[in-house]
C-alpha cells in the first residue's frame, strides 16, 4: 500500500501543474496569518520580552546598532540580530505588545514559507504545503511565535539553513542550486548573529551526517557550498570585526561567561534534563512526530530524491540533537 501522503518525484517547480502550486501558496499564507498574527498583543511584555524591548530601545536612542546595550551598559550575551529585528518593528509600531513580538511571528511565517518552495520544488506542491503548515502548526512554535525572545528567531534561521542544505543534498546533480546554498548560509548567518555559537551546534554535525548517510559528501566541497560558506564567515566575522573595533575586546567576555556558567557543573540533575528536553520537545511537537515517524516505514514507492531527502533530514535531528545536548 503507498503511504496517504506519498510525493511525486516527477513534479518539481516546472512539472508541478500551476494550479496546485497557486492553490498551494494561497492555502499557506491564509493559514500561516491565522496562525502567526493573532493574538500579538493580547498580553503585556513578560519575561525576557523587557530585555529585548529595553536593548532594542538602546539602539534607537543611541543610533549605535554594533554594540548591544542594557541599562546603559554593554549586554553581549547575546548577538544583535534580534534586537535590530525588534527595533525594526519597533519603529513602526512603537512599543506596543505586538510591534515587538512581529518579528517572532514573521520568522515562523518565512520558515513556513521556505519549507513550501523548497520542499515543493523538489518533489511536489502538495508535499511542500504539507511541511510547510506541520513546521508552523506543533504546540511549541506555536507558544514561541507569540513572544519577543531569541528563539522563533533561531529557530526559523536555522531551518531555513537546514532546509536548504538537505535540498541540495537530496536533490539530482542536475537540480542542484547555488542560490539555495547561499540562502542557506544567509540564513545561518543570522542564526550566529541571533543566539551565537548554538547556532552553529545543530547545523555542522547535522550537515557532515547528511552528507555522509546520502552519500553525497563531495557536494560540500563543490565551489558553490564552498562560496556560500565563506560569505557566511565573512558575515560574522565582518560584525565582530566592527564591534570590537566600537567597543573593544571586552566586547566578547560575557558570551564566554555565560558558556562557562552554564557547562562546568554536572550532576545526575543536570544529566536528566539534558536528556529528557529534546524528549518533551518531540512531545510538544505531536501529532506531527508521530505522522513523521510513519512516513519512514512508508518508502517503498518513494523516489530516490525523496528518500534522500528524508535520510538528510533524520541525519541532521539525530546528529544535530547529540551535538547540541552534548
Amino acid at each position: 500500500m503507498k503511504p496517504a501522503f506519498r510525493m511525486d518525484a516527477n513534479s518539481s517547480t516546472g512539472a508541478a501543474p500551476a494550479l496546485e502550486w497557486r492553490w498551494a501558496v494561497s492555502i499557506y499564507v491564509a493559514v500561516a496569518l491565522l496562525v502567526t498574527l493573532p493574538g500579538l498583543g493580547s498580553t503585556g511584555i513578560v519575561m525576557q520580552e523587557g530585555l529585548l524591548v529595553d536593548s532594542a530601545e538602546a539602539m534607537i536612542a543611541s543610533g549605535d546598532f554594533l554594540v548591544p546595550r542594557l541599562y546603559g551598559e554593554i549586554y553581549s550575551y547575546k548577538p544583535p540580530f534580534v534586537y535590530w529585528t525588534t527595533a525594526l518593528a519597533m519603529k513602526i509600531g512603537g512599543r506596543a505588545e505586538w510591534a515587538v513580538r512581529l518579528p517572532s511571528a514573521a520568522s515562523g511565517f518565512v520558515l513556513g514559507l521556505a519549507l513550501l518552495v523548497l520542499v515543493g520544488r523538489l518533489t511536489r506542491a502538495r508535499t511542500g504545503l504539507f511541511a510547510a503548515l506541520a513546521g508552523i502548526s506543533s504546540v511549541l512554535f506555536l507558544q514561541k511565535l507569540k513572544l519577543a525572545e531569541y528563539e522563533a528567531t533561531l529557530a526559523a534561521t536555522v531551518g531555513i539553513a537546514v532546509v536548504a542544505a538537505c535540498y541540495n543534498l537530496a536533490a539530482e546533480r542536475a537540480k542542484q542550486s547555488a542560490p539555495v546554498w547561499f540562502l542557506g548560509y544567509l540564513a545561518l548567518a543570522a542564526a550566529l548573529l541571533a543566539k551565537g555559537v548554538p547556532g552553529l551546534m545543530f547545523y555542522a554535525p547535522g550537515l557532515i551526517a547528511a552528507a555522509v548517510v546520502t552519500r553525497r559528501w563531495r557536494r560540500l566541497v563543490s565551489p558553490a557550498h564552498l562560496a556560500a560558506a565563506l560569505v557566511c564567515a565573512g558575515i560574522v566575522a565582518g560584525y565582530v570585526w566592527l564591534a570590537i573595533g566600537a567597543a573593544g575586546a571586552d566586547l566578547l567576555v560575557q558570551p564566554f561567561e555565560e558558556a562557562q556558567d552554564r557547562g562546568l557543573e554536572w550532576s545526575l540533575t543536570t544529566l536528566a534534563r539534558t536528556v529528557m528536553k529534546p524528549l518533551m520537545v518531540w512531545v510538544l511537537f505531536l501529532p506531527w512526530s508521530l505522522v513523521w515517524f510513519w512516513g519512514l516505514t512508508s518508502s517503498d514507492s518513494w523516489s530516490r530524491p525523496e528518500r534522500a531527502l528524508r535520510r538528510a533530514g533524520l541525519a541532521f535531528l539525530v546528529a544535530g540533537l547529540v551535538a547540541f545536548m552534548a
